[in-house]
This record gives C-alpha cells, sequence and structure tokens, in this order.
C-alpha cells in the first residue's frame, strides 16, 4: 500500500512538472550520477538523449559560455558542502542558436546524509526576465528623461511614513544630495517665508489626502537668491483603494515665472498708453 501511495505521488508530481513545464532532477555526489525528468531534456534541448549529462557535460553542453564559469564553481561549492537552498539564473544555448534564461533551484537531500544527494528544479524563466529587463530599461530611460528636462521625482510610503528623494531634489535647491531628505527644520530654512505654510501644509496633508496635489513655491539657494519651483503629486492606492504611497515631482519653472511677470508688465504697460493717449486726445 505504502509503494503504490508513492508510486502515485511520483506520478502526479511528475504530471504537473510537464503541465508547469518545470525540470526535475538530482544528482549523488559520491558517483556523479544524475536523473532527469523529461522536462529536463526539453528545457535543455536534449530531446532524444538516451542518459542525463553528468554535471561537466551538461554546463559544456547546456550553459552559456559566458556563464560556464559561474555556474560550474557555484554548483560545484554547493554540491560539496552546501546545506541550505541555492539558486542561480543563467542562460542556455539552444541547437538553433537561441538562447532562454534559465533559473535553477536546489536543495540536499537530508534523508541519507551517508549517501549526499542533492535535487532541485529548473524553470524557463525567459518571459519573466526580458519583460523584467524592459521594464528596467523603461526605468531607466524615463529617469534620464528626468533629469535631462531637471525633474526631481519624490516618493512618501505612508505606512510607515519613509520619504525618498532623488538626486536632483537636492539639485533643485542647490544642495549636495545625500541619503535622507531635510529635515522640517531645514525644509523651513530654505524655503521663502512667505510660502513656508503653503508647503509644510501641502505636505502633512498629503499624509491623508486621496488627491492630487498641486502648487508652486520658492527656495531660497546657496547664493541667497530665490527659485520657483512646482511640486505635483499623486496618491498610489492597493488593491483595496487606500492609498499606501504619494509619488510627486518638483521642476524649476523660474523662467516662466520671469517671462509671465514680463509679460503682465508689458500689458499694464500697454494700458497706461492707451490711457494717456485717450487722454491726451481730449
Amino acid at each position: 500500500e505504502d509503494s503504490q501511495r508513492i508510486t502515485g505521488q511520483a506520478h502526479r508530481l511528475g504530471a504537473a512538472a510537464h503541465a508547469a513545464r518545470v525540470g526535475l532532477w538530482t544528482i549523488t555526489v559520491a558517483t556523479g550520477e544524475t536523473d532527469w525528468n523529461a522536462q529536463m531534456y526539453e528545457l535543455f534541448d536534449l530531446a532524444g538523449a538516451t542518459r542525463a549529462p553528468s554535471m561537466a557535460e551538461w554546463v559544456d553542453q547546456c550553459v552559456h559560455p559566458q556563464d560556464r564559469k559561474r555556474v560550474w564553481n557555484e554548483g560545484q561549492a554547493y554540491l560539496r558542502e552546501g546545506t541550505g537552498p541555492f539558486e542561480a539564473e543563467f542562460r542556455t544555448l539552444r541547437r538553433d542558436g537561441s538562447m532562454r534564461w534559465m533559473v535553477l533551484r536546489a536543495a540536499p537531500d537530508l534523508n541519507n546524509p551517508q549517501r549526499r544527494r542533492v535535487a532541485g528544479i529548473v524553470m524557463d524563466m525567459t518571459e519573466q526576465h526580458n519583460a523584467l529587463h524592459a521594464l528596467r530599461g523603461a526605468d531607466e530611460r524615463a529617469a534620464l528623461a528626468a533629469r535631462l528636462a531637471g525633474i526631481g521625482t519624490w516618493v512618501l510610503d505612508l505606512a510607515p511614513v519613509v520619504e525618498r528623494w532623488d538626486e536632483q531634489m537636492f539639485r533643485l535647491r542647490g544642495i549636495e544630495p545625500r541619503d535622507t531628505p531635510p529635515t522640517r527644520e531645514e525644509r523651513l530654512d530654505l524655503l521663502h517665508p512667505d510660502d513656508a505654510h503653503l508647503v509644510l501644509d501641502s505636505q502633512q496633508s498629503a499624509l491623508t489626502a486621496n488627491d492630487p496635489t498641486d502648487y508652486e513655491f520658492r527656495v531660497r539657494i546657496p547664493d541667497g537668491s530665490y527659485r520657483w519651483l512646482a511640486s505635483r503629486s499623486i496618491p498610489v492606492r492597493d488593491e483595496r483603494g487606500r492609498t499606501v504611497r504619494r509619488v510627486g515631482v518638483n521642476w524649476d519653472i523660474t523662467e516662466n515665472r520671469s517671462a509671465e511677470v514680463t509679460r503682465q508688465q508689458k500689458l499694464l504697460a500697454e494700458r497706461e498708453n492707451r490711457a494717456k493717449s485717450q487722454f491726451l486726445s481730449r
């Protein structure tokens, strides 16, 4: 009965591994004997092979040349003395020249300490790896665009309350970047006195508000002059609709402000000139 139960479990495990495209393997360290399920042969493009390759053969035939040394060294060290879980990510080359990303996970079989064996799985992670690579690329492009545009970004986590600034946030204020944002006292010292309450009240409301924020304020830079900055932020909500984070940006609008003041002054002067002309004509 126990034998039948074990056999049934093995069949179910094999079927699940095949459905999930998960490779299963074991290796006996003393003899180098390896055992693969059918999915391992498919993952490494070895369909039709009559036996599982040794570790050396597998590394030489299946692992990308640029990853071979790392995978071999890490794998050998783990087979000799590894006690906890092991994970390695690497590339494999197929016979048609295509490349796939694999993740290998392993753990020692503790049932027979005298005959050391290691068992593990292999999964194809190419789609996940490519998606992550594309996401990182998009993040890097967005960060580059923000830097080129002079846009500073900040993130405020609400539980617990932790705020993070990128380097541009500091540069907009003429100060050296550091790991932590300015304290309340430091921010007060940087703000124009007429704008201090607006900024601090907006920062406090960001902890509880569920709406976007939008305001403009002045900061004092080291030479004593003031620059105008714009601030925009939006809430980030979890699956229940609760605000868990706020993400925002700052950018310099001094030139825009100056241009607007110049435009207003020009309009005012034109109105005054028209009024004078009308008065003199009368």
